[in-house]
């Protein structure tokens, strides 16, 4: 298989780290307005707008970036001297990648939907909600946990802590 040179690597990583920052920083985005922003909500609307807005992010910005993310690091895998599994550190990466998405579209998302629906069904009232409230800690504990293994792939990234598999020739 022919394998990427040069300035295609560059331009490659360069729009796999851009990715992955945007899919990071969405999370921090999304993160810090769930657990700063319920002091200032005073009203059913307010509730309902910070909580649609977060859907809007969920929804809209945050799958691009990590679908990029997804696609760049498949490329960079099977068309430079990395690979999938010739390098732990690698593999563990393709992992966490994989099991986020899969627990951001099954998981975190449908909760995100749950409060959106229960803040517009019964406003400000929602916060007294012992199902909206319950989904929100699930939601939360779960955007931190994804938020920090994404963050634990990036320092895995540029410290590359494992050695090479046995036998596998590559970079290292």
């Amino acid at each position: 298989m022919k394998k990427l040179k040069g300035k295609q690597v560059k331009w490659l990583k360069g729009i796999h780290i851009l990715s992955a920052g945007i899919w990071v920083t969405t999370g921090i985005v999304m993160l810090s307005f769930v657990f700063f922003m319920p002091e200032k909500i005073s009203t059913g609307s307010q509730l309902y707008i910070s909580n649609y807005i977060l859907y809007f992010i969920y929804v809209y910005i945050l799958p691009p970036s990590a679908v990029v993310c997804l696609l760049t690091g498949l490329i960079y895998s099977a068309f430079t001297g990395w690979g999938f599994f010739k390098h732990r550190w690698v593999s563990v990466k393709w992992v966490i990648t994989v099991t986020v998405m899969l627990l951001g579209t099954f998981v975190s998302e449908p909760l995100i939907k749950e409060m959106l629906v229960l803040s517009k069904e019964k406003g400000l009232e929602a916060l007294q909600n012992q199902n909206y409230l319950q989904t929100r800690l699930y939601q939360n504990a779960l955007g931190l946990m994804m938020l920090s293994s994404l963050i634990f792939a990036m320092f895995v990234s540029v410290l590359k802590p494992w050695k090479r598999r046995k036998g596998k020739a590559g970079r290292g």
